[in-house]
């Protein structure tokens, strides 16, 4: 495995992984579509206190939709399908 790279997110990432999450951000499924487009639409995920992001390389893994609040640390999974 590659080493870890660590940015200004509080969890390290695996730079290989950066390009198939673009390439996954460009294609999203209809239902991630459908999510974004809600979330993008309603506080509070458009104000500075939530970071939102779509297939974010963390660790070996690429997270595929959630926000984070920065000041608390936390992350949260969002699953379209269910």
């Amino acid at each position: 495995m590659n080493q870890l790279k660590n940015s200004d997110f509080f969890l390290p990432y695996n730079p290989d992984l950066t390009q198939r999450a673009r390439e996954m951000r460009k294609n999203p499924t209809p239902a991630e579509s459908k999510l974004w487009n809600l979330l993008k639409s309603h506080p509070p995920f458009g104000r500075s206190e939530f970071r939102v992001w779509r297939q974010r390389p963390i660790n070996h893994f690429i997270k595929k939709n959630g926000f984070e609040t920065p000041s608390f640390r936390r992350a949260l999974h969002l699953d379209p399908n269910t």
